[in-house]
């Protein structure tokens, strides 16, 4: 386990704060979800709670139908990385910045001639993605991403589909 060199105190409350050079790293924000876990009596462990990666068969099967029906790429993501896909290998790939920033606008998203990578770690760019967020009780928890070389309405009332199931997956 790495350390980081940085003492807390626990306050009156059994508050700790974590400091900001760590939730920076780990893309920690006010609100964020945490997953708290005791291991060996002596260590707590802390890891960001995905509800969409908690899906795991469930996600890659949507993308895996999603795919099927329309014949194009389909990516599930949280709000840090990829969680599914199916026709584009793309397992566990980080997300952009200039991704999350559009995601955060919160409406289903047509893109072309998208000049960036949706990963960060992805060379190739995808011209023209198509994507929705899933929101659920108002907190957007990831994407359904369409990675499409011709759009038509049936891609975006399939997203639509694939979107609101999910959402309601992680009730």
């Amino acid at each position: 386990m790495k350390k980081s060199g940085i003492i807390r105190r626990l306050d009156e409350l059994g508050r700790i704060v974590i400091p900001k050079e760590i939730r920076k790293t780990l893309h920690i924000k006010e609100g964020t979800p945490l997953d708290i876990n005791v291991q060996d009596g002596e260590f707590i462990i802390l890891r960001k709670y995905s509800p969409i990666k908690e899906l795991g068969t469930q996600a890659q099967i949507c993308a895996e139908v999603l795919f099927e029906q329309i014949q194009q790429p389909v990516i599930v993501t949280d709000l840090d990385k990829v969680v599914a896909c199916c026709g584009i290998k793309c397992e566990s790939c980080p997300l952009s910045e200039k991704y999350l920033k559009l995601l955060n606008k919160r409406n289903i998203c047509k893109i072309e001639e998208f000049n960036e990578s949706v990963f960060t770690n992805e060379n190739a760019t995808h011209k023209d993605i198509l994507f929705s967020p899933i929101i659920v009780e108002g907190d957007i928890l990831g994407s359904i991403v369409i990675l499409y070389n011709n759009y038509n309405e049936q891609l975006l009332s399939n997203l639509k589909l694939a979107t609101n199931f999910i959402s309601k997956l992680t009730y």
